[in-house]
Parts: C-alpha cells; structure tokens; sequence
C-alpha cells in the first residue's frame, strides 16, 4: 500500500516536473520567432531564467505542449505494449 502511494506521488513530481520543463522550452521558442525581443514582453535569453507561467498559456504554446506530451506518453508506453 505505502510502495503503491510513493510511486504514484514519485511518478505526479516526474510528469508535473517534465510538463513544466516542456513548456517552458515551447514558450521560449514561440516568443524567439513570434514576437521579437523588446517588445512589450521582455524575455531573457538566459534558458536558466524561467519565463513568467502567465505568457506561457496562449493556444498556440499549450497546443504544441499537449502534442509533445502526447507524443511522449505514446511512445514510453510502446514498449508495455509490444511485450504484452
């Protein structure tokens, strides 16, 4: 029961920690080629430098979010798959 419990709170801190990784890669490069640097939304080239979660959830940057994640949960479940 307490094994059961750690590795689904272990596998919720891995996927919340991937997805947020993920979108803040998309969200980066969405405002590198969309809207140029000084606009009225000011980014850091510094990757180290998290950008602000609230510009991060326009359409177009969760769109490319939920595709990579789904690719991700499509092809880490394919091996379970093929053996079973």
């Amino acid at each position: 029961m307490v094994t059961g419990s750690l590795y689904t709170l272990g596998f919720v801190i891995l996927m919340a920690t991937h997805l947020y990784l993920i979108e803040q890669y998309v969200c980066r490069d969405y405002y590198a080629s969309v809207k140029p640097l000084g606009d009225d939304i000011e980014l850091s080239l510094d990757p180290n430098v998290p950008i602000d979660e609230n510009l991060c959830k326009e359409p177009a940057i969760q769109s490319a979010v939920a595709g990579i994640q789904g690719i991700h949960v499509f092809l880490s479940l394919t091996p379970s798959m093929s053996i079973s």
